[in-house]
């Protein structure tokens, strides 16, 4: 094929042919509403689904790159040792980058399904956004007790918003 033209990853070639290169965008941070979404669609309600984003917020910030513990916690749920061995896994299983925002979200989602089954349950018993947010920051986080107020903060206001 006779190459005619390359421009912004499309090739033109001979005989009208048309030949897209697949884009993808690496997304490194996120928002609450996009958290909010993708656990609304997992079927979670949005009360439970603001009960994550607000931990979420409080561990990261939204963004997928986020360190803490002295540089042993990476991500949007700040998850080390073990966990951070399985997210890391994870992504290689399904040929995803790790820093990907919906990457991590959807490794949450697997964890829940998984081995952070009891935080599913309990985080499904919630009915308000307090109880969403304590019952997420308990059982699927495991973060210092006192941070509990903060992330129910949060996850109030995201829900409000």
């Amino acid at each position: 094929m006779k190459l005619l033209a390359y421009i912004g990853g499309i090739v033109l070639g001979v005989g009208a042919v048309l030949l897209i290169r697949k884009r993808t965008m690496l997304k490194t941070v996120g928002t609450a509403s996009e958290v909010v979404n993708y656990f609304v669609n997992k079927g979670l309600t949005s009360v439970q689904a603001s009960g994550i984003a607000g931990n979420l917020r409080a561990e990261s910030n939204f963004k997928t790159q986020a360190v803490g513990d002295a540089g042993k916690a990476y991500g949007l749920a700040q998850w080390r040792d073990s966990r951070l061995i399985d997210l890391q896994n994870f992504a290689k299983s399904k040929k995803k980058d790790i820093r990907d925002f919906y990457t991590q979200l959807d490794f949450i989602w697997h964890e829940l399904n998984g081995k952070e089954k009891s935080a599913l349950n309990n985080l499904r018993a919630s009915t308000t956004v307090a109880d969403a947010a304590f019952n997420f920051a308990k059982y699927y986080e495991r973060p210092l007790a006192s941070t509990y107020d903060i992330r129910m903060k949060y996850a109030n206001q995201i829900y409000n918003t």
